[in-house]
């Protein structure tokens, strides 16, 4: 390690991951750019996270731990990198997700593209080698690839939809200054902040060669939360920014869906209903998966985390309850369909 200032910290939240932690670790210490810390931050994992002080080549790392709320498991990753944001000292901070392996020029990337004041920048999310993926980290990902793929293409710029802080950078004081994490948000809590970010004038870059390996394990349960979660955060996101008008983008991102899709829902119009055609359909889509037509049980598996997200938004308490929204977001995207 030189003598000059750190130029990055690297925060990396955690919760209950300790093998994927090492593995995570381990592709830092492998990165081209040397000028970076590391802070751990251990959200209340059991036990707790041992880490080493330094990484193989002299990359310092610092563990801070989190408290949970009263009947909470963890503090939540906002709390979580809020913690870390706090700590750290360097100009930049990256955010990389403790189920990430970094590229060995990761970091290289996401500095050169992210330099320059009023800049956050963000790297894709990639399937490892030899991942095998239930149907439903499959779709996930497939989704993912299409946003990435829109965004390098021109079809859309990058902006606050897509800063997903699994893999990301950013300037410490403009993230501050922003207010930091919302942690009252368990999900897209980076997205919300970068509503903030832009609205201070922040310019978001997509830097397709910053790859992060995403070896992403869920169970079925756990993915059948995402729309749930994402639809109270729809629901925050038009309370707290109501500069955005938010139900009204929805409402257009509705009627650019399949004309089929609409018609079910319109054919569904209780919640109950919803939830028990949207499980069938995941179940379905995991069997038609398993005899390897994979292109239909993606689209089963779409047609699932849609009406799931439709029977929690219509379930909502408050002026938006019962409202139709149709928003299908992906595990950590938010962008256009």
């Amino acid at each position: 390690m030189s003598d000059t200032p750190l130029a990055v910290d690297v925060i990396i939240p955690t919760h209950n991951r300790h093998a994927r932690l090492e593995s995570t670790l381990r592709s830092l210490a492998a990165q081209t750019f040397r000028e970076f810390a590391v802070i751990v931050v251990d959200d209340v994992s059991e036990p707790p996270v041992a880490a080493p002080a330094v990484l193989e080549g002299g990359i310092p790392v610092r563990v801070l731990r989190t408290t949970a709320r009263p009947g909470a498991r963890s503090a939540g990753p906002a709390l979580a990198r809020n913690l870390g944001l706090r700590a750290a000292t360097a100009p930049l901070v990256a955010f990389l997700d403790d189920d990430v392996d970094a590229a060995p020029d990761w970091l290289e990337r996401l500095v050169s593209a992210g330099r320059e004041p009023g800049t956050a920048v963000f790297g894709p999310l990639l399937a490892p080698a030899g991942w095998r993926p239930t149907p439903w980290n499959a779709w996930e990902a497939r989704t993912l690839a299409v946003e990435y793929r829109r965004m390098r293409d021109g079809k859309y710029p990058a902006g606050w939809r897509q800063f997903f802080t699994g893999n990301a950078l950013a300037h410490r004081e403009e993230l501050l200054a922003a207010g930091g994490f919302d942690e009252a948000f368990t999900r897209a809590e980076d997205i919300e902040l970068g509503i903030r970010l832009a609205a201070r004038g922040v310019r978001f870059v997509f830097e397709p060669c910053a790859r992060g390996w995403h070896d992403s394990r869920r169970t079925l349960e756990s993915w059948f939360r995402i729309p749930r979660e994402y639809a109270r955060f729809d629901a925050e996101i038009a309370r707290k920014h109501p500069e955005l008008d938010w139900l009204a983008v929805i409402d257009l991102e509705l009627s650019r869906r399949s004309f089929a899709l609409r018609a079910l829902r319109r054919a569904l119009p209780a919640p109950v209903l919803r939830r028990g055609v949207a499980r069938a359909a995941a179940r379905t889509s995991q069997v038609l998966f398993a005899l390897g037509f994979r292109e239909v049980a993606m689209h089963g598996l779409s047609l699932a985390y849609d009406l799931e997200y439709q029977a929690a938004f219509a379930s909502l308490p408050g002026p938006v309850r019962g409202i139709e929204r149709p928003h299908n977001r992906s595990v950590a995207a938010g962008g256009q369909e």
